[in-house]
Order: C-alpha cells, then sequence, then structure tokens
C-alpha cells in the first residue's frame, strides 16, 4: 500500500523498502510504511518547486510577499513573519481513501 505522498499522489518508495511502525506503548506493530529514498526526496522537492513557481507566476515582489503572508499558514503551518519559525502544525496530506 503506497504511503509516502509526493507530487499530489500516493506512491511507493522507489526501492520497496518498508519500516514498521511500532506503537510505543506496547511495542505492537501498527503498519509498515514506505521509506523514501534520496530519489524520493528529490521528487518531492522538485514537486514542490514547481508548485511555488505555479502559484507565484506572474506577481510582483510585494505580491509575493502578500501571497505568503495570507496562505503561509496553509502551506507551512505558521503566520510569515511570525517569530519562532517552525512553530505551529505542519498540515496534512489528504487521507487516503483506504483508511
Amino acid at each position: 500500500m503506497p504511503s509516502l505522498y509526493i507530487d499530489g499522489a500516493w506512491i511507493t518508495g522507489s526501492d520497496d523498502a518498508t519500516a514498521e511502525v511500532i506503537n510505543p506503548y506496547d511495542g505492537s506493530v501498527v503498519r509498515e510504511v514506505d521509506q523514501a529514498t534520496g530519489k524520493d526526496v528529490g521528487r518531492a522537492v522538485i514537486a514542490a518547486r514547481a508548485l511555488v513557481e505555479r502559484l507565484t507566476a506572474g506577481l510582483s515582489p510585494a505580491e509575493t510577499e502578500g501571497f505568503w503572508r495570507t496562505n503561509g499558514e496553509r502551506f507551512y503551518g505558521v503566520r510569515v513573519g511570525e517569530s519562532g519559525a517552525g512553530k505551529g502544525r505542519v498540515p496534512s496530506p489528504p487521507q487516503r481513501e483506504d483508511t
């Protein structure tokens, strides 16, 4: 079952390696998930850069700043200009239909 969300789709890792997610309370296996390789991470970075370029294409620097001030929390879980970047939640990918 694919468990990497890259470029708008659930995919399996490029080398089919998996890892078990362990429940820390009782040591039971919760789920087996795909492990991302460097190739998978590279694909995700390229997709993210392409998305940013599409979202800000044709905007002036001031409009781009306004876009991120308005939408930064949606994408990064933290308001642009807020001190302590990283505080806040990281947005989750859409739920898979099987969950």
